[in-house]
């Protein structure tokens, strides 16, 4: 009698370790990853002289590949469980403007000469944003084109693009969205500026400018 317990007993702690065991395994299943995606086709432009660009800033959030979303505006920063980027936002915003930039013109890795325009940029929101019962792709960047340490010029882009559905794989489709619109816009500027035409890398470095960024 008391063996037929303790067998009983045994099956039944067997049985639990291996529900255990299937629910450690569920846990730390791999996330979920996430990209942008391919680039977007540009509107061709002028050749553009070549442009330094500058490994980006980015806020404490985004250093990692954490997927950040909030509820409100206001709300405290949350990351998902269960979806990762395949790479840190900063990374994979400053590859795609990489690729959209150069198109018109080379971007380098590093100084080639004294006289050569420096794009430097900064990324502070990259987040999906719950509001309502809804959601959007919140993307937040600034630009600053200097030369020789002088700013020529400022740009601060803010999108928010609708996501299609109110989860992770929704928020990173907008975002998608919201990364090519941005890096377009900043293709643009730059494509407007005549310090960045062939034709007058000879001139002057313009002067620095002041006030706000540029929207």
């Amino acid at each position: 009698m008391i063996r037929s317990v303790f067998l009983r007993l045994s099956a039944a702690s067997l049985l639990a370790l291996a529900l255990s065991a299937c629910g450690v395994t569920k846990q730390v299943s791999a996330p979920e990853l996430l990209d942008l995606g391919t680039a977007p086709a540009v509107t061709a432009s002028a050749p553009r002289a070549p442009v330094l660009l500058d490994e980006l800033d980015v806020s404490p959030l985004l250093e990692g590949p954490s997927v950040i979303w909030r509820d409100g505006e206001l709300g405290q920063p949350q990351r998902y469980a269960y979806f990762r980027w395949v790479a840190a936002p900063g990374q994979l915003i400053e590859q795609r403007l990489r690729e959209v930039l150069s198109r018109n013109g080379p971007v380098l890795s590093r100084v080639a000469t004294a006289q050569s325009l420096q794009l430097h940029v900064s990324v502070d929101r990259f987040e999906q944003v719950f509001v309502a019962g809804r959601s959007h792709a919140q993307l937040s960047m600034r630009a600053l084109l200097t030369r020789s340490g002088q700013v020529i010029d400022q740009l601060r882009i803010d999108e928010q693009v609708a996501a299609p559905s109110d989860d992770a794989p929704g928020g990173a489709s907008a975002l998608r969205q919201a990364t090519d619109q941005a890096v377009i816009r900043m293709n643009d500027w730059l494509a407007s500026r005549p310090e960045t035409k062939l034709s007058n890398q000879g001139s002057n470095p313009s002067t620095p400018t002041s006030g706000s960024l540029r929207r």
